[in-house]
């Protein structure tokens, strides 16, 4: 309801919300989330997720040889790309989308796989910033702190969501092409 009336406060002249999320999955798994909590869809223009982001950047490297780190539900982001999803020794880029086991795992659980990828330079994309996220008033890790761990030790990491530029520069392009 607020992004409704926000919208007609607006007035007459046209102006277009575009929802962004750290999702690491593409924006119509976004959209079955917001239906649920009765969000109308009249209230925003589009959705743009780091997920649909990642893909982006993926869909640059047709033929990538991708090693996955993440839990298997975040496998949509991969659909449909030309790549091979390999194990991390054979990769020549990281998607990192999570812990495995986010209720259990540590950033601390990933070191010596990051350092393996690292002594590579295996470039990272990570596709949800976050480096927690709330859930059941518990603080989860998030692909954030993995990001963070790897750029630590010196790996190239690219964002592929909030608080960095790429997504709100994809946002404004989405915007003006609505």
């Amino acid at each position: 309801a607020a992004l409704i009336a926000f919208r007609e406060r607006l007035g007459p002249r046209p102006r277009r919300v575009v929802l962004v999320s750290n999702a690491p999955r593409p924006w119509a798994g976004v959209q079955r989330i917001l239906d649920g909590y009765g969000v109308p869809r009249g209230a925003y223009d589009a959705i743009l997720t780091s997920g649909d982001l990642t893909r982006a950047l993926l869909a640059e490297r047709p033929g990538a040889r991708v090693h996955h780190l993440g839990p298997e539900r975040d496998g949509p982001i991969f659909e449909g790309l030309d790549l091979t999803l390999v194990p991390a020794e054979a990769c020549d880029l990281l998607v990192n989308t999570g812990l495995f086991d986010d209720a259990t795992e540590t950033a601390e659980d990933y070191r010596a796989t990051l350092a393996a990828l690292k002594a590579r330079d295996v470039p990272m994309i990570c596709a949800n910033p976050d480096l927690v996220v709330e859930r059941d008033g518990s603080l989860i890790p998030c692909a954030g702190l993995l990001a963070e761990a790897y750029a630590e030790i010196g790996g190239a990491v690219t964002y592929a969501g909030k608080p960095h530029r790429p997504v709100y520069e994809a946002a404004l392009a989405m915007a003006a092409g609505l």
